[in-house]
């Protein structure tokens, strides 16, 4: 646990190290992860922190002013910690991970349990994404790992390739035997609000796309759309590794063709 924000633990650190280098090396993070935390508590202060030039980074006025408040932060945290603990030794990192809510049912929440057995020191924060990205929450230090399309990473980042996301069209269990181009053509369209119009590319991919009838129902996450599947208020594609919980209630349409989605961890 950290009485600091990650921006401002960046901040710290390059003030304590004098370059980007020796601090992101401390935090066990990218160089342009410092970087970029540091450029947007910048921009959310509105003042320059640092002077930067070949021998490193040193702190402007205001930048001495913001280091006085978080190294009486951290003395404070030094405080609560020992009086909470006898000692600052037990005091707990957190890793904030990002990402669909498919996969961190599906893959993280399991992979992060070993993790946490070998780690016991380490907390992990799992942030649903499934509206958006999670790029800008990267890119502002908001969360330490993202898992984003292949399509938005920035190239700050760095990434690590992971298993593409596998998505099949599901309709309600009571739609099983119906023909498919009668579903696309008389039900409606479901798609997770902004997630790249998955539904459509599927009907693209299997030549249905101009059957589709009227406007898309929208869900802003995973568990919603499954819901309004099951209830029969139109079709969509699913994650097959999420999907496969709804076995008894959702139906696996056109023949269990398939698209998949890259994905990468990013940092």
């Amino acid at each position: 646990m950290h009485l600091l924000s990650p921006k401002l633990q960046a901040f710290v650190s390059v003030a304590d190290n004098g370059t980007v280098h020796g601090a992101a090396g401390k935090l066990h993070i990218t160089q342009t992860g410092v970087t970029q935390r540091i450029k947007t508590l910048e921009d959310e202060l509105g003042v320059t922190l640092f002077l930067r030039s070949r021998k490193g980074m040193t702190l402007t006025s205001e930048g001495e002013t913001l280091y006085k408040y978080c190294r009486s932060v951290l003395d404070l945290e030094g405080q609560v910690f020992a009086k909470l603990h006898g000692t600052t030794e037990n005091a707990t990192s957190r890793i904030t991970v990002q990402g669909p809510s498919s996969l961190l049912r599906s893959r993280v929440a399991q992979a992060a349990k070993k993790v946490l057995e070998d780690h016991p020191g380490v907390s992990i924060c799992l942030v649903s994404s499934d509206p958006d990205s999670g790029t800008e929450a990267l890119k502002k230090g908001i969360v330490d790992i993202a898992i984003l399309p292949e399509e938005d990473v920035a190239d700050e980042f760095e990434v690590k390739q992971i298993e593409p996301e596998i998505y099949s069209l599901y309709g309600t269990q009571s739609w099983e035997g119906r023909e498919l181009k009668d579903v696309v053509s008389s039900e409606r369209m479901i798609d997770i609000h902004n997630e790249k119009r998955l539904t459509e590319k599927w009907l693209e991919k299997c030549g249905l796309a101009n059957h589709a009838k009227g406007r898309r129902h929208l869900a802003d996450n995973v568990d919603l759309m499954a819901d309004l599947l099951r209830s029969g208020t139109g079709y969509g594609v699913l994650p097959v590794e999420y999907a496969t919980k709804w076995n008894e209630d959702l139906s696996r349409l056109g023949n269990g063709k398939t698209i998949h989605q890259k994905r990468v961890l990013a940092w």
